[in-house]
């Protein structure tokens, strides 16, 4: 759920080279790829069910040079703050992250996001 609406808010700064997961070996650059990596489980002694969800997302960017992925990750944090669907923030700066052999620069940065939770089908 969460990483739908990531990568909705996402995307258009990438003209939709936004990706769950991985992105294939010759993607044009600059793209972006976030990855679920936990959360918190909210629990109740009752054992209700909780209305909203939460989940610690990784962004990474690639792209040509480090001051485009830089202020590429500039803009995302930017989007992902401004989305109405879901309440994200940093749960950390940014980190970079090279592949020399590719030619890439990187930058990746962490994201705690809440949103509703989706209702059982």
């Amino acid at each position: 759920m969460i990483p739908v609406l990531m990568l909705e808010a996402i995307g258009p700064l990438v003209e939709g080279r936004a990706f769950h997961g991985t992105a294939a070996y010759d993607t044009p650059r600059p793209f972006v790829t976030i990855q679920q990596i936990g959360g918190e489980a909210v629990s109740f002694v009752d054992n209700a069910r909780p209305s909203k969800i939460n989940a610690l997302v990784q962004v990474n960017c690639w792209g040509d040079s480090r001051e485009q992925v830089y202020l590429l990750m500039l803009a995302i944090e930017d989007a992902l703050r401004a989305s109405e669907a879901m309440v994200a923030r940093p749960s950390g700066a940014m980190m970079d992250r090279d592949e020399p052999e590719q030619g890439m620069f990187g930058e990746q940065q962490d994201f705690s996001c809440w949103c509703d939770r989706p209702a059982p089908t």
